[in-house]
């Protein structure tokens, strides 16, 4: 699941996202819990401030690109170990 780091820190301003982000992650990890054993995982990828028609004029300079979170997307679906089931992988960029 592609969520957004707002469900990993704080955001001033942006309460109710935040928690519905929140909501993404909690649901990641209960969904892993319940998967266990089962040989699937449940991870999720939270991006910054990416390169997107959503960012303009909110004030935030992208710090990567599309492309950067398709890669870490593909890692994790295609590369991660099992030992990262339930993780929200953060990715904030160079």
């Amino acid at each position: 699941m592609i969520a957004v780091v707002t469900g990993a820190t704080e955001s001033p301003r942006h309460a109710a996202y935040a928690a519905s982000k929140w909501g993404q992650v909690g649901f990641i990890k209960s969904l892993a819990e319940e998967l266990r054993g089962s040989g699937l995982t449940a991870m999720s990828v939270l991006p910054g401030s990416v390169d997107t028609d959503m960012l303009v004029g909110s004030g935030f300079e992208p710090a990567m690109t599309p492309d950067d979170v398709a890669r870490t997307a593909a890692f994790v679906a295609l590369d991660a170990p099992d030992a990262m089931n339930a993780s929200a992988t953060e990715i904030f960029g160079p």
